[in-house]
């Protein structure tokens, strides 16, 4: 058996090392064999003193980019989430077909009602294994009720996600985006800082205000769950407005200074829109029958 005092020792001594030459990056936020042998060697205690001592060298390294203002949100005294958005889209169609992007381990997938649901994961999760992209590019005339996106958190993918996806949603779709409310700089940080926290929206949120000055869709923010994006698509092929050149480089400050312009709205009033949504479509389809 380790003797706990030993191991405390060489602990001490591998991470006041480390700090005496100020942890380069690749060396020990990037080290799984150091993160194993302060995890085998280590009582709980010191363990989660690395732990701090990781989130202290990571904030040095990323410290252009700290901005101390943040949101006060705890998301679990919420009680609503991405899942009941969802449903309640599903439940206002008729036989809806569901596409999740981004499954990991179902936890919203399984959730969902719908008999006709795909979902695209390249690692785990959901019913193919793939990319979005290959999926979208291969899925041929096949059109979904409602979309929903969840994969990688990043302006880019998730913009491209939402064109690729714009071609294969019915009329008068719905499209659902994740994670569109970062709550502080490191939750929105590109590429994500796991030795500060497990929370990353990435900075999906940028594609918010392309979406909200197109005239062409209806677009909402729900504050709920990290943010839950909700897309109801007006006009065949609409114009998404292309802000990457006003974009680039942003960090978590230009969220926090402009969300006053995004159409971010509670859950009771972004269910009420939502039904009114319903209904307005409900009376086109009787018409359009009739």
């Amino acid at each position: 058996m380790t003797d706990p005092l030993a191991a405390g020792e060489r602990i001490r001594v591998v991470t006041s090392t480390f700090e005496r030459v100020r942890y380069r990056e690749e060396l020990v936020l990037r080290s799984p064999r150091l993160r194993a042998l302060v995890e085998d060697l280590a009582p709980p205690v010191l363990f989660r003193g690395y732990l701090r001592i990781q989130s202290r060298v990571a904030q040095q390294i990323w410290a252009r980019d700290i901005y101390d203002k943040h949101f006060d949100i705890d998301w679990y005294k919420i009680n609503f989430n991405r899942i009941a958005v969802i449903n309640l889209l599903c439940a206002g169609q008729q036989s809806p077909a569901y596409l999740e992007i981004g499954c990991r381990d179902n936890d919203c997938f399984d959730a969902i009602i719908a008999k006709d649901k795909i979902g695209v994961d390249p690692e785990r999760g959901g019913t193919h294994r793939l990319t979005s992209d290959k999926f979208l590019s291969e899925c041929g005339d096949k059109t979904f009720d409602v979309i929903f996106i969840d994969g990688l958190h990043t302006y880019e993918q998730v913009r491209r996600d939402i064109v690729n996806s714009l071609e294969h949603i019915s009329t008068r779709g719905w499209i659902v985006l994740h994670d569109m409310f970062p709550r502080n700089w490191f939750e929105a940080h590109v590429p994500h800082i796991p030795e500060i926290s497990n929370d990353w929206s990435g900075d999906v949120w940028k594609v918010g205000f392309e979406l909200a000055r197109s005239p062409d869709l209806d677009f909402r923010i729900l504050k709920i769950d990290r943010g839950v994006g909700v897309l109801r698509v007006t006009k065949k092929n609409p114009d998404i407005p292309d802000l990457l050149s006003e974009l680039r480089g942003k960090q978590f400050r230009y969220f926090y200074e402009n969300v006053r312009h995004l159409p971010v709205l509670d859950y009771e009033c972004g269910r009420a829109w939502i039904e009114s949504c319903l209904r307005e479509r409900s009376k086109v389809v009787e018409a359009t029958s009739n």
